[in-house]
């Protein structure tokens, strides 16, 4: 079985996909709540409100839905 290094699993990357990636690092990065976040797991709930509707805004929600249906 041949090895794949990450460089070139990362290299064969779409730009839509890239995009994506560069989308979900920026939104961790200013997450300065992650703790809160993380914490709330332990909640009724079970998730923070306010992450789940960014995360919605930011059209993620749609990654398990095939684009003929209208996800992505």
């Amino acid at each position: 079985m041949e090895d794949i290094s990450l460089q070139s699993r990362i290299d064969v990357l779409t730009e839509q996909q890239v995009l994506i990636q560069d989308s979900a690092v920026a939104f961790i990065a200013q997450d300065e709540e992650l703790k809160k976040t993380r914490g709330s797991r332990f909640v009724q709930l079970g998730y923070d409100q306010q992450t789940w509707q960014d995360i919605a805004e930011l059209g993620w929600l749609g990654f398990l839905v095939p684009e003929q249906y209208g996800g992505i």
